[in-house]
């Protein structure tokens, strides 16, 4: 005796096996995540040569960014970096923060080594490090009096999520224009060759 089938049920069952297979495909093929960058973002137009001045550093395309650390290059005689503070987006200053509610920033320097300053932090906590873009830290520095034009460039740079997996992002500089006025027409291809040397 042949066994019976019900087709409406078998229909039913092939449908949903070909559902459970076209998800399977899909999670085998995920999306390739763009890669993260860091850039310096400095003030527009001319800065005075006689007050302490910022430069940010944003991140972009990062995914649960738990820490990040770079060799900042600069021309000392014109500036003299001052401090770095993380950014609330990043992590909150310590002592105020407390981990059980927040993810707290931990500096990682300034510190001199050859070619440049090693920048960077550490976050800790028990929520979710940044995720896209935003604002991560900001440098601080003192003009030396000096008039000039200063290149600002990231170097052998690295950023982790907060479970300590890493990747080197791509970096941008800037320019930072002191006492004089900065020619774009001049300028401005630099910075943008320096940006897409990492692609």
């Amino acid at each position: 005796m042949r066994p019976h089938f019900d087709r409406p049920s078998t229909l039913l069952a092939a449908f949903v096996i070909g559902i459970g297979l076209l998800l399977l495909l899909g999670v085998s093929h995920p999306s390739v995540a763009a890669t993260p960058m860091l850039r310096l973002v400095a003030p527009e137009g001319t800065a005075p040569t006689d007050g302490e001045l910022s430069v940010d550093v944003y991140a972009a395309s990062v995914v649960n960014l738990g820490s990040w650390e770079a060799t900042l290059s600069y021309d000392r005689s014109l500036l003299t970096l001052v401090r770095v503070e993380s950014a609330p987006a990043f992590g909150l200053p310590q002592p105020e923060c407390t981990t059980r509610q927040s993810r707290c920033a931990v500096s990682l320097g300034p510190r001199p080594i050859l070619g440049g300053v090693s920048v960077g932090a550490v976050s800790l906590g028990a929520l979710s490090g940044l995720h896209g873009d935003g604002l991560i830290a900001r440098l601080y520095f003192q003009p030396t009096g000096q008039p000039g034009v200063a290149a600002l460039s990231l170097s052998d740079a690295l950023v982790t999520d907060i479970s300590g997996q890493a990747i080197t992002p791509q970096t941008e500089g800037a320019l930072l224009s002191l006492g004089v006025t900065l020619d774009q027409r001049v300028f401005l291809p630099a910075v943008n060759h320096q940006a897409s040397a990492g692609e």
